[in-house]
């Protein structure tokens, strides 16, 4: 099918969604749009039959699924936005949007898409009601016609009364029957099973209520209402979907890598060094601060001090700059509890007073001068033309008196966060991770630290990042070392996700997280299977536990890889240097490994290791020791009718060396005549892989 971009409804959407933009703009905007709508329609094609305009629909297995995956503040909503305007241009009559279980976010969401799509009814779950539904029949019929209609787009929320309207309105309209997409925003949030892993330890327990309504396959869930539909998971933080077995909802037929535009700021600006004193907008506070935050014997911690006056300084600069003020925030985020929130609402709360009576000349405060004298000078690293710090002193004084401090939890709403036009404190948890976006975000001070934490959890608490080019120069996270080293290494996991992505060869390959899993896992345990998730660990060897050595397949794929060996390396038989090995490019590794196949059962996926391997050697020179031996007299066991490997070959020196080498070392090992009566099979040969002990462990679902 070939894509309309240019129909009316996404022409309008486009001048809503950002008319400030120049065509540059607009035609990032378009391609984003036209791109994912291409993934989407093929994979209606694929599983319908027929393009959405196409009419001779039928349903032919699987209903299709997607994933998008975006960055963190990067404007995902606005490609759905969009997207959705494209694909009603292109023949889709409806449009479901499943957000948070959170009034506040949905009532966003809504209000985003209402902006956005001015030419089509956007309904919110409120329009679901069965009285409300009654009254509107008849209107949303002749909006959703096959022929004529301009089609109707529901944004609700992942709670299961909401997502028990959304099946009853469909039926009631009869929009089930029409071409349909479903974009689950934060789509690794709620939807996932979280009795997973119970079911796969043995427990027999049902799936779990949100996600059975999405996706249950007893005539009730949305999905199974639907009869064309494509189901769209979107995300910046994809590790639980990524982790999914192949036989669950989650098998994606297409990964959209959306890109944000060129204002946007992320990790690369907030975490790019391995050492945080060389970033001019990360600021380092005592490793020790949350408990003295959280101690209610103890004043108000140093860092967070820091944090205050630094906001101070930096909103009257950016003011002054901008000619005008506009709402600036600290937004503060000490842990999970909401009685936390109220004891460090008391510290803040009485610090600023502090502040302002110092500022007032009231009560004098050496340490406050002092700070905003250190703080000032932290400003000057990245904002220039700024005014002189009495001069900031004076403007703070005149305002900071109308500060406002707000508490951020699940019962915050809208019209509780009334911000003041100067200064305004955030403090919260949960609630000021995903999908909140924080507008004129200046500083953040995030002390919150769990033993082990969950990638994903701590990444949506990301809300420096987006589209804040603007505002950089007064712009800072304060945090301690080892927070800055968790958001560091999972900024790095996120870059290589999406570049393994990218350059991933095999669709139906697994998809290796790479995770620091001293102080990290890449989501929560519940979502997973606990037999299917396998770590791979830095300078372990990757083996095939089950290599083919049976005729005529294992001589035949000897012969083969013993002529790409000679190619290569053609001393490899030589004892000595055989075991010394050369180095050779990551495609002649792979080229090799392609040759060999397995059945193997364990740790080793024929697939996924040559992607992890072209992964990590070209981020180590893009190179691949290549080693050859002979396989020691290792006796196979008999497990299950056929002879296994149940452990790895190489020991003592040779693991060591391997290790030793900082970039990934392959071995092509060959089973002579003297092992072969206790394999009951040919001479044949199987690959070992050692990856650098600087690596972080991989993680991937192996079904």
């Amino acid at each position: 099918m070939q894509i309309n971009t240019t129909g009316k409804v996404f022409e309008e959407a486009l001048t809503a969604v950002r008319p400030e933009l120049d065509e540059t703009g607009k035609k990032e905007i378009r391609n984003n749009a036209a791109r994912l709508l291409k993934h989407i329609v093929t994979a209606f094609e694929a599983s319908y039959g027929s393009d959405p305009l196409g009419g001779e629909w039928s349903r032919k297995g699987k209903d299709p699924q997607g994933l998008v995956y975006g960055r963190i503040q990067s404007g995902k909503t606005r490609a759905m936005i969009t997207t959705s305007a494209m694909a009603v241009d292109n023949g889709f009559k409806i449009v479901i949007v499943l957000t948070s279980n959170n009034n506040r976010l949905t009532d966003q969401t809504h209000k985003d898409f209402q902006r956005g799509l001015p030419g089509i009814k956007v309904l919110c779950k409120r329009d679901l009601k069965k009285n409300k539904l009654a009254l509107e029949k008849d209107h949303l019929q002749r909006l959703l016609k096959k022929d004529g209609g301009p089609g109707v787009v529901v944004v609700t929320s992942k709670n299961h009364k909401s997502l028990a309207d959304i099946a009853t309105f469909l039926k009631v309209v009869k929009a089930d029957v029409l071409p349909a997409i479903v974009f689950d925003d934060e789509g690794d949030e709620a939807s996932l099973d979280t009795n997973t892993r119970k079911r796969s330890l043995g427990e027999v327990v049902p799936e779990s209520r949100i996600h059975s309504l999405i996706h249950g396959r007893e005539g009730q869930s949305v999905r199974e209402t639907l009869f064309y539909e494509v189901f769209v998971s979107v995300t910046g933080t994809p590790q639980a979907i990524l982790l999914q077995s192949k036989d669950t909802n989650y098998d994606v037929s297409f990964i959209d890598l959306l890109e944000p535009g060129s204002s946007y700021v992320g990790g690369e600006t907030f975490f790019p060094d391995p050492d945080p004193k060389q970033v001019i907008h990360s600021s380092l506070v005592g490793e020790n601060e949350k408990f003295v935050l959280l101690d209610e014997t103890q004043e108000i911690p140093n860092g967070l001090k820091d944090a205050i006056c630094f906001f101070i300084l930096a909103a009257v600069a950016a003011a002054a700059k901008n000619g005008a003020w506009d709402e600036y925030k600290l937004l503060c985020h000490p842990s999970v509890k909401q009685k936390d929130h109220t004891a460090v609402h008391k510290q803040v709360s009485g610090f600023i007073e502090s502040i302002i009576m110092h500022l007032s000349g009231e009560k004098r405060d050496e340490y406050i001068d002092a700070r905003f004298r250190v703080q000032y000078a932290n400003l000057q690293k990245s904002a220039t033309d700024i005014p002189d710090l009495p001069e900031i002193l004076k403007t703070a004084t005149d305002y900071i008196s109308q500060r406002e401090i707000f508490i951020i939890n699940a019962k915050t709403t809208d019209e509780s966060l009334a911000f003041v036009p100067h200064f305004n404190f955030m403090i919260g948890g949960n609630s000021i991770g995903r999908g909140l976006a924080i507008r004129n975000l200046l500083v953040t001070y995030y002390v919150r630290e769990p033993k082990i934490a969950n990638m994903d959890t701590m990444y949506q608490h990301a809300r420096m990042f987006g589209y804040r080019r603007k505002t950089m120069p007064y712009t800072r996270v304060f945090l301690p070392y080892q927070l800055y080293s968790r958001f560091r290494s999972i900024y790095e996991s996120d870059e290589k996700t999406r570049e393994y992505i990218a350059m991933a060869t095999d669709k139906d390959s697994p998809l290796a997280i790479e995770v620091d899993i001293a102080s990290l896992r890449p989501t929560r345990k519940n979502v997973i299977d606990a037999n299917a998730v396998v770590t791979v660990l830095p300078g372990s060897q990757l083996f095939p536990d089950r290599p083919i050595y049976h005729d005529p397949q294992a001589s035949a794929m000897r012969r083969i890889v013993m002529r790409k060996l000679v190619a290569l390396f053609p001393d490899y038989d030589q004892g000595k240097k055989g075991r010394e090995g050369i180095d050779i490019r990551p495609e002649d590794a792979v080229a090799l490994l392609k040759s060999i196949k397995t059945d193997a059962a364990n740790s080793w996926s024929d697939k996924m290791v040559r992607d992890q391997l072209r992964s990590v050697a070209s981020r180590n020179g893009d190179r691949v020791r290549l080693r050859y031996r002979k396989a020691p007299g290792r006796q196979g066991e008999e497990r299950g009718g056929r002879r296994v490997m149940p452990q790895a070959v190489l020991s003592g020196a040779d693991v060591t060396a391997s290790q030793a080498i900082g970039y990934p070392v392959l071995w092509i090992f060959e089973v002579g005549e003297e092992v072969l009566d206790s394999w009951a099979g040919s001479v044949f040969i199987y690959p070992t892989v050692i990856f650098p002990i600087g690596m972080k462990a991989f993680v991937f679902n192996k079904r």
